[in-house]
Parts: C-alpha cells; sequence; structure tokens
C-alpha cells in the first residue's frame, strides 16, 4: 500500500510538473504574442521578411512579329564565405578560387582569391566583422554565366551549404535601339512613358512575395531566386511595321541634319485601319537628334497652311463656293481690318479659281473668302461647326498618354480674345493649335473617303499563346463631309502635287496628293530680330487608291523654311521606299501613265531579234522580216507584224523605249551610261533624248 502511494505521489507531480510547464509556456507565448509581440515583430522584420518581387515584364512586338521591346534576365552573384562548414570550405576553396580566377568580376589570381575569402570568412567567425557575408563575385551575369556559377565548387552546395546568394534583376532592351523609341516608350520606376506606359497593368504581370534575409546589410533570398515562380507579363502586339519605321526614321534623320532643325517628327498611318505603321520623333539634345519627346503625339502648334484644306471644305460645305468659284487675291497683298496679309511672295494675280488658289496655297485668296462667308460673329460658329464635323476639335483617343485637346477659337467662349482677323487667320493655319497627329488624322479621312478612323498602335494584348485582348479598327465619323466635297478635296491635293506648291516632288512612278505648310511661329514677338518657322507637308499614296498618310514636321529649320523644300521631300522619299518594299502598292497602282504607254509606244515593243523570232516561231505568228540588225523594232500596225532595224549608234543615247528592262540595261551600260530604273515591266520612258551626245550620264528609265 505504502508503495501504492509512493507511485500516485510521483504520478502527481509529473503531472504537476507538465502542468505548470505548459502554464509557463502558454504565459510565454502570450506575451510574446500580445505584450511583446509589436516589439519581436519589429525586431524579426530587420532580419527576414517576405518583400516584394516582380515578374518578368512582357515583350512587346512590331505588328509583323519583330521583337521591339522585352526584359532581359540578369544575376548579381555573391557568396557567403561563412556559411559553409569547415570542412567544405576546406575542401573546395582552391578549385572554387581557379573559377573565380577566369569568371569572377574583379581582376584577382586564384590565390588571391583563396585568400581573400578565408580572411572574411574568419573576419566573421572570429570577430564578426560586418562586410564579410555578403561578398560580390559578378555583378551582370548572364543566364549563362549564372548556370556556370551554379554548378562551381562550394556554390554547388547553394545558399546554405555552399554560401550562394542570387540576386535576379531585369533590363529592359530594345533590340532596335532608337527605331520608335518614345512611342514604345521607357520602363522607369516612377516615370513611364509611351506604350511601356498605358499598357503597364498587363506588361507588368503578377507581383509575388519571397522571404528575403538580411546579411552584412544587404537583403538576399533566403531561398533560390531563381525557383520563384513568377508569371510573366502579357504580351503587347503594335501596329508598326520595323521596315516603314526605318525607313521614316532615317529620312527624318536626314532633313534634321541637312537643315540643323531644333525638333522634327513624322507619322505613316495605314488610310483603311488608321494603324500607325511607323512614328519618329527627335529633339536636338547636346549636339545630336535624340528620340525624347513624341511630338508627334503630344506637341501642339500653329499648323500653318496645312489647315487650308479646312477652310477650303468648309466653303465647300456651306455651298458658298465651288473649285471654280474665282478669287480675288490683289497680288498676294491684303488688308483685313487693321492688319496686312500677304502670301508668300508678291505675285501680281488677280482673279484665280478656288482651286488654283488652294494649289498655289495663297494664303490671302483663301482668308477672303473664308472672311466673307464667316467673317462675321454670327456666321463664324458655322465655321466652326464644320471644322467640328470635320473631327478637329476632338483628340484622336489614340491609345498613349499625353495627348492635348485642340484649340480652336470659339467666338462666344473665347470671346476675350476674338478679333476681326480672327476667322481670316484661322483660315490658314494660325490663331489656333493642333498636334501633328491630328492633322494627320483629318488628312487620313480625306484620303478615306471621308471616314474618320481613330488611331492605332496596338492590335492584340496575349497571355503566353491565347489572345486576351483583340482591338479592331474603329470608326470615329462615318462621313465628315459629303461625297462632293470630298472628291473636290482629293483632286485639289493631287493637283498641289502635279502643279502647285509641291511640283518639286512629283514623281512619274505614281500619283500622290498633299499640301504643304509653312507657319511662322514668333510673329508675335515683336523683339525678335529673326523669324523662326514650322515646315510641313501633310498627305496620302497612291492617289487613285490610298493606302498610306504621312505627315512630316520640322520645327526650326535653318537655311531652308518653306514645307515645299524642307518636309515635302521627306514625304517622297519615305513614300518611294515604302513603295519600293510593298509589292501590293505597285500592284495596285493603276495611273495615268497606263493609258498613256500605249500611245508613247505606237503599240511597238524593241528588243533582241533571235529573243523575238523564237517567241514568233512558237506560237507560230506571220511576221515580215526586214532587216537583219541585233537589235530591232516591231510594228503590228501593218498587215503582217514587221520586224524593223533599229539604230543603235556607239555615241549617242538610243531610243530603248519599248525595250524589256534587260534588253535596255544591257544596251545602255554597254554605251558606258549609268542606269537608274523606277518601276517594272517595259521602258515607256527615258531621261534622256534619243539622240543626244554620250557624255557618261545618268540616265532614269520609267517603267510599265
Amino acid at each position: 500500500m505504502t508503495n501504492k502511494n509512493e507511485l500516485l505521489i510521483r504520478v502527481y507531480l509529473v503531472m504537476l510538473c507538465f502542468v505548470i510547464l505548459a502554464i509557463i509556456i502558454m504565459w510565454r507565448a502570450f506575451t510574446v504574442s500580445f505584450i511583446e509581440g509589436d516589439e519581436w515583430r519589429a525586431k524579426s522584420g530587420k532580419y527576414v521578411k517576405l518583400l516584394p518581387v516582380e515578374s518578368e515584364r512582357g515583350s512587346i512586338y512590331s505588328h509583323e512579329g519583330d521583337l521591339i521591346a522585352t526584359s532581359v534576365q540578369f544575376f548579381e552573384i555573391r557568396i557567403d564565405p561563412a556559411a559553409s562548414s569547415q570542412k567544405n570550405f576546406d575542401k573546395h576553396i582552391d578549385e572554387l578560387s581557379k573559377e573565380l580566377e577566369k569568371y569572377a568580376d574583379f581582376n584577382r589570381s586564384r590565390y588571391e582569391w583563396a585568400s581573400y575569402l578565408t580572411s572574411k570568412r574568419d573576419g566573421w567567425l572570429e570577430r564578426k566583422e560586418k562586410g564579410s557575408r555578403n561578398i560580390m563575385l559578378v555583378k551582370r551575369a548572364d543566364h549563362d554565366l549564372y548556370k556556370k556559377f551554379r554548378q562551381f565548387p562550394l556554390l554547388k552546395l547553394g545558399s546554405n551549404g555552399g554560401g550562394l546568394i542570387i540576386n535576379r534583376f531585369s533590363q529592359r532592351e530594345k533590340p532596335f535601339k532608337e527605331l520608335a523609341s518614345r512611342t514604345i516608350g521607357l520602363d522607369r520606376d516612377e516615370d513611364k512613358v509611351g506604350l511601356e506606359e498605358y499598357y503597364d497593368q498587363y506588361l507588368t504581370g503578377q507581383k509575388s512575395e519571397q522571404l528575403m534575409k538580411r546579411i552584412s546589410g544587404v537583403w538576399v533570398p533566403a531561398d533560390d531566386f531563381t525557383e520563384l515562380d513568377a508569371k510573366k507579363g502579357d504580351d503587347i502586339i503594335t501596329t508598326l511595321d520595323i521596315q516603314m519605321q526605318d525607313i521614316t526614321h532615317q529620312e527624318l534623320l536626314k532633313a534634321m541634319n541637312t537643315y540643323k532643325a531644333k525638333e522634327g517628327c513624322a507619322i505613316v498611318m495605314d488610310v483603311k485601319t488608321g494603324m500607325i505603321k511607323a512614328m519618329s520623333n527627335f529633339s536636338l539634345k547636346e549636339g545630336r537628334y535624340k528620340e525624347v519627346y513624341n511630338h508627334a503625339i503630344g506637341k501642339s502648334s500653329e499648323p500653318g497652311s496645312t489647315f487650308k484644306l479646312a477652310s477650303v471644305m468648309a466653303l465647300l460645305e456651306s455651298g458658298y463656293a465651288s473649285p471654280e468659284t474665282k478669287v480675288d487675291l490683289h497680288g498676294g497683298k491684303q488688308k483685313f481690318h487693321d492688319h496686312w496679309m500677304y502670301d508668300s511672295s508678291p505675285h501680281g494675280r488677280g482673279e484665280e479659281s478656288l482651286e488654283t488658289v488652294f494649289t498655289i496655297s495663297s494664303n490671302v485668296g483663301i482668308a477672303s473668302m473664308t472672311d466673307k462667308r464667316f467673317g462675321t460673329k454670327s456666321k463664324a460658329k458655322d465655321y466652326i461647326a464644320y471644322l467640328e464635323s470635320f473631327g478637329l476639335r476632338d483628340k484622336t483617343g489614340i491609345a498613349l498618354t499625353g495627348e492635348p485637346a485642340p484649340f480652336i477659337k470659339d467666338p462666344e467662349t473665347n470671346n476675350d480674345t476674338w478679333y476681326g482677323t480672327t476667322i481670316p487667320w484661322m483660315a490658314h493655319g494660325y490663331e489656333l493649335m493642333l498636334t501633328p497627329l491630328q492633322v494627320l488624322n483629318f488628312y487620313n479621312a480625306v484620303a478615306n473617303g471621308g471616314t474618320l478612323m481613330k488611331p492605332m498602335l496596338v492590335t492584340e494584348i496575349l497571355r503566353g499563346n491565347e489572345v486576351l485582348t483583340e482591338f479592331k479598327p474603329e470608326i470615329l465619323i462615318h462621313d465628315i463631309a459629303s461625297p462632293q466635297t470630298i472628291h473636290a478635296a482629293q483632286k485639289m491635293m493631287e493637283r498641289v502635287v502635279t502643279e502647285g506648291t509641291a511640283k518639286n516632288i512629283k514623281t512619274a512612278k505614281y500619283n500622290f496628293a498633299g499640301k504643304t505648310g509653312t507657319a511662322t511661329t514668333n510673329y508675335a514677338d515683336v523683339n525678335s530680330k529673326k523669324k523662326k518657322y514650322t515646315a510641313s507637308f501633310a498627305g496620302y499614296f497612291p492617289a487613285e487608291k490610298p493606302k498610306y498618310s504621312i505627315i512630316v514636321v520640322i520645327y526650326e529649320p535653318h537655311q531652308e523654311y518653306y514645307g515645299s523644300k524642307v518636309a515635302a521631300p521627306v514625304f517622297r522619299a519615305i513614300a518611294d521606299r515604302c513603295y519600293a518594299i510593298k509589292t501590293e502598292l505597285q500592284e495596285q497602282v493603276k495611273t495615268k501613265i497606263e493609258d498613256s504607254a500605249i500611245a508613247s509606244l505606237h503599240d511597238k515593243q524593241a528588243g533582241y531579234l533571235s529573243d523575238f523570232k523564237e517567241v514568233f516561231d512558237y506560237v507560230d505568228l506571220d511576221y515580215q522580216q526586214r532587216t537583219d540588225k541585233q537589235w530591232v523594232d516591231l510594228n503590228p500596225n501593218t498587215v503582217r507584224m514587221t520586224v524593223e532595224g533599229k539604230l543603235i549608234k556607239p555615241k549617242v543615247v538610243p531610243n530603248v523605249i519599248g525595250m524589256g528592262v534587260r534588253d535596255a540595261v544591257y544596251v545602255l551600260e554597254n554605251l558606258g551610261l549609268n542606269v537608274d530604273l523606277n518601276g517594272r515591266g517595259r521602258v515607256m520612258k527615258q531621261s534622256i533624248l534619243p539622240g543626244t551626245a554620250l557624255r557618261d550620264q545618268r540616265i532614269e528609265l520609267y517603267l510599265n
């Protein structure tokens, strides 16, 4: 019995100890969690905590699938020499040092690396020296180098066994460098711009958290950072065409350098869809031209003569005038209220048709007609209403941040700054503000038969291989004007190129249409001794079936300042090179040249005799051969096809009209001429008249 009591006492004592211990643990847990919780959490946050980790940013592609912006992964590689056991450290340090001698950033021999890491390890273990547990090996390793380090002796044991510390980071790269750089934008922490900014919520991807530990004052992953399963951001498919972007970039840059301009921009837009195919912007910074601001989207200015198209269309829509209406130009000088207006130069012209007035870009003529129709405040409301119906009072709505609203005066809301001279000056592009894109979108609508499209820069957002969002072309206004007005405006702009202010850029290869613009920017500065100008050209091509519209704006050029001399040649160069690379353009161009080609050939063809005979024999065609010369003309306008000799003299330019391109080039180059070709097919025109003496000239052949 006594033994039983002793056993029970012992059990009760053990139970009591457990109860007391449990109470102590529970009390301590309560104290740590609630009474001292904030203090301990603050201390723990100093050494270990969850920190946000960004996923890989999505990529941006051109319309054809070219990569134009992407995130390239890099790795910062460090080592904690005190993390491994002494046994592992001693075993692997020599082999590791050999690899570090070859691959680490710092110029140390294998012996220096071994000594350096050993001293850092000892410094921490013996004296806990700061900075000894976080040694930089490589600041910026690519993925291949990172994989090498993962296999090095000691480091391959991982973060705990070998002290390997990996910090992954990404850097945004643009494979095509400056091309469309400002349109694509920048991925910056505080100040993103362009597509990078507008579509940031898609490109960023899903953020996550990772446990990080603080070693020697630096936060490093507690586990292997590279194993983190962070979802990549979505990809963006743009409307940009890299070839057209490259062309636009190069041609605009040439003009900027030639005229030492302050700023400039150019846009190429698909007429039917509103898709932006190219957009270039330049600013003179530190002696060179850089893409630092999107002038095409964000820079408002007085457009000058390119706005005359809107004034003429308002006159036509109101029924006040037709293209044949006579306008008195007063010799190029006229007074409106208390201000004189001048044409670009005195010309002495009197009455001219409205179409001619537009073609020669007469300020006086356009202002006079617009003032007669809309000059009073009550009638000015009609003018503003027409501009609104053309879409000129609203933003284009392009998916980029920073587009300002157009500023077009209203006789009521802007009563304090509405003068008797306001309408005539607005008529030719002053006292109002538009961006280059807003002007181009209006011209694009005229090219598109009156349909105003919303400019597009993105067609799809992809998540992996799936289309997350698709953007379709969007119509803003179905008919900005009547078909009659649109047709008349198109014909006027074609005449600007064939006979007017832009005739210096016309080409026989295809027809195009547009309007020059020259605006004085500091006319209100009475103290300025030197005028500043903006040169521009807006238009589209081909004229018959418009495919692309283009605007070129160059701010403060030197030497020359007229739109016809500074901006129009850039339009022509861009159009020429786009025409050359786009076979669909060459196939769709149906110009008046086709009709004139037959007349100029007189239904004749020319070439090498043996080639023709082979064809005639193959198709069993009856013909009459009147010559034994190698080079011949064919004449189908006789009872039978006749083959006649072609005279080719050694010291004069021959007539190669009617020849195939191969034969023509062969003949001309053998005579010492340099040959340039325009188009495809047979020769329909040559730039040097037959019979001209040979002097090592360059001859241009127009083919059809």
